[in-house]
């Protein structure tokens, strides 16, 4: 067997042990003798609405945080009604389409 061959099925195994039941979890610093990257694990951890805060934040430096958590929230509450309600349309406009496929093709079978 070629030995490029048995790189493939170790990088393979490697793999597929990563995913598994007893993987290890992920190691929260740079190796072995450095500090953990709690920064980095932070980082990964912002939700949306954080990030959308921050975001703002960095260009509004001059206004409070409070104000623009606030100004989030509200816009948050008035868009998601709409968001919600687009979604609605959406999903009926494309569940029409499909069964209308479906009634079309089933139609041309049974003639």
């Amino acid at each position: 067997m070629p030995l490029s061959s048995d790189k493939s099925d170790a990088r393979s195994a490697r793999k597929r042990s990563d995913y598994g039941p007893n993987a290890a979890a992920p190691s929260l610093g740079g190796g072995p003798g450095k500090p953990p990257d709690l920064m980095g694990q932070w980082v990964k951890s912002v939700t949306s609405g954080r990030a959308t805060v921050q975001r703002l934040g960095g260009e509004f430096p001059t206004v409070s945080a409070a104000v623009i958590d606030a100004a989030v929230a509200r816009a948050r509450a008035e868009l998601h009604p709409l968001l919600a309600d687009s979604l609605t349309e959406m999903t009926e406009l494309l569940a029409r389409e499909r069964i209308r496929r479906i009634e079309r093709a089933t139609n041309s079978r049974s003639r």
